[in-house]
């Protein structure tokens, strides 16, 4: 039979919490990374928000160009105000499916 008070054995335990007390450490510090990571992917969302409408104004400008150019049937307004409603419905969808993300996200971090 063993002996509980066995110098290997405390040693052991020792060791065993040791190592337990750096497996929470390590893990603690990962949680902390993941959470930063989340942060600055949140702030790059929001940048990519902010200046995706301007983006796409500017790339309507274009294609009312390239629709100017080769002579597209469809008028100039009709055509500017399908490529705005696209805009603003896409704006709204981005807006939501970000409030829907961070919504999951932050269940998941509590």
């Amino acid at each position: 039979m063993s002996d509980p008070q066995s110098p290997i054995i405390v040693s052991h335990r020792n060791q065993l919490a040791q190592n337990f007390q750096r497996i929470s450490e390590c893990h603690a510090r990962k949680v902390d990374l993941f959470k930063k990571k989340y942060h600055e992917t949140e702030k790059c969302r929001d940048v990519v928000a902010k200046h995706l409408k301007t983006i796409y104004e500017a790339s309507r400008d274009v294609l009312l160009l390239a629709r100017e150019e080769l002579d597209f049937p469809i008028d100039e307004p009709r055509y500017k105000s399908i490529m705005d409603e696209s805009v603003e419905s896409m704006e709204k969808n981005l807006k939501d499916l970000y409030v829907h993300i961070r919504s999951e996200v932050e269940k998941k971090m509590k």
